[in-house]
């Protein structure tokens, strides 16, 4: 066999052994970064499943209803409707996350799905499209309107008319009152500051949930009356986004609900609170 025979040949050896160490380290890679995306679809699966049993609760500061408190220990949440959500959790084992906004803010959180939860709100058709309301009611508070102890009762609805009103921003009361144009309504953020500022004569009157309005009052002390005119309120539930995962479980949550309102646990939440 000639020389260059032999060199030829053993050049093309030499190349299909690189070639074939290419391919072998190419499928060593592949089985790498296999193991390593197959790894982080693992994680991120074990990911969803945690965050899927945890819930966002969007709410403002109105109390008794919604406490939110700052302490030496962080963020305290409490308060009527509070304490439900929380037994409501506890008994379908399921956790929460308390993120406090603006009651308007809320609502948008409802509607984008960035909330899973709110506790207390009226239903609204308009709010019916992004969310979802549980079957029992939490309470069913009378609308009153506060007023410094010295000013002149209002005894009806056209003693409004030449009055600053002071209402939560995104909230709603009562049809006539709701779409009354004609009336001086202060969009405020929370009742605290609504209710302080009819107590400073900023405000002649503000409509508040009574015990809301009642257990603010006595807490920060401010010098103010019920008018003798008050609305009869509106239900209160819980609700749920129609974009959050929770949405499937209406049935269990329904059912749970029903046992707290039945075995006395709800009205004791609420003795606790008035």
């Amino acid at each position: 066999m000639k020389l260059s025979t032999i060199h030829t040949r053993l050049h093309s050896f030499t190349r299909f052994g690189a070639q074939m160490i290419n391919v072998f380290s190419r499928f060593q890679v592949s089985r790498l970064v296999f193991s390593i995306v197959a790894g982080m679809f693992v994680l991120v699966g074990l990911g969803k499943q945690v965050y899927a049993d945890d819930y966002v609760v969007a709410l403002n500061h109105a109390p008794p209803y919604r406490i939110i408190e700052s302490t030496s220990d962080g963020t305290k949440f409490s308060g009527f409707y509070i304490e439900i959500i929380k037994e409501l959790a506890r008994r379908l084992d399921f956790s929460l996350t308390f993120k406090e906004v603006p009651f308007r803010r809320a609502i948008a959180m409802m509607e984008n799905g960035s909330a899973d939860i709110m506790v207390g709100p009226n239903r609204t058709a308009e709010r019916e499209k992004f969310m979802m309301y549980l079957d029992e009611e939490l309470s069913r508070e009378r609308k009153a309107f506060f007023i410094q102890t010295a000013a002149p009762d209002i005894v009806q609805y056209e003693g409004l008319a030449d009055k600053k009103i002071g209402v939560l921003r995104g909230s709603v009361y009562f049809d006539r009152f709701d779409a009354d144009n004609t009336l001086n309504k202060f969009d405020i953020s929370d009742y605290s500051s609504v209710l302080n500022m009819v107590d400073k004569g900023r405000l002649d009157t503000a409509i508040a949930p009574e015990m809301l309005g009642d257990f603010t009052s006595r807490i920060l002390k401010f010098n103010l009356k019920k008018a003798s005119y008050k609305i009869e309120g509106r239900p209160s539930f819980i609700a749920v986004s129609k974009k959050s995962a929770l949405r499937e479980m209406k049935k269990k949550l329904n059912a749970a609900l029903r046992e707290i309102k039945a075995d006395g646990t709800m009205a004791q939440f609420t003795k606790n609170y008035r």
